[in-house]
């Protein structure tokens, strides 16, 4: 078991368990705290609504306030309340990349910081999230390869597939979003996560 699966697996279920609590379309907002093995609260946003081509829609992020010295994960949620009861296992899976993936994000700075863990950089941040030709470059931010590995990692172990299988799905959508335009670009993100995987989760199946 990995370091943080343990942790994920509990977050995971508590949004579950808020996801079923929903009965109507006005927005809900759940604030859950977690002190082992880190420190951070949890908020969990589930809104009601009718989604076409889908079951659900997510977007997750984290942040630290430093003047209340806390870390937070934030996890949004429109649901599709006629297909409320038909998707738990796709969305299950889901978070446990999104959850795992902000989890290693928290012991980059913050309370939480782990000692080696690479910092982020704001300026490079902005720059890559913009549509453009190097947009691409924000998978391979020094920060966001380890988050982005370990979340598909601890996906790829819930749903008992290969890592390299999930690289390649991640890389797929990309390529339809037209975040990545050139397969040069495709293989210097692949390698990148490749060659963190050999580093430091050699057990992972590529």
């Amino acid at each position: 078991m990995g370091k943080y699966d343990k942790l994920t697996g509990e977050v995971v279920d508590d949004i579950l368990n808020i996801v079923k609590k929903v009965k109507n379309s006005k927005e809900q907002e759940e604030y859950l705290f977690y002190d082992k093995p880190l420190d951070f609260f949890l908020s969990v946003k589930i809104q009601m609504g009718e989604i076409k081509n889908s079951s659900f829609k997510y977007d997750a992020g984290q942040f630290y306030d430093e003047e209340a010295d806390m870390s937070y994960i934030v996890v949004d949620l429109v649901i599709d309340s006629a297909k409320k009861f038909k998707f738990y296992n796709k969305l299950n899976a889901v978070l446990q990349d999104l959850v795992r993936h902000e989890i290693e994000h928290l012991t980059q700075y913050g309370v939480n910081q782990k000692l080696g863990k690479p910092l982020g950089n704001r300026k490079l941040r902005e720059r890559y999230s913009k549509r453009g030709r190097e947009e691409y470059k924000y998978y391979i931010m020094d920060d966001e390869i380890p988050a982005m590995v370990n979340g598909l990692y601890r996906k790829a172990k819930h749903l008992k597939v290969p890592l390299i299988d999930l690289f390649n799905d991640n890389l797929d959508e990309l390529e339809k979003l037209r975040i990545i335009r050139k397969k040069i670009n495709r293989n210097e993100i692949l390698d990148k996560w490749i060659e963190y995987t050999k580093k430091y989760l050699p057990k992972a199946q590529l």
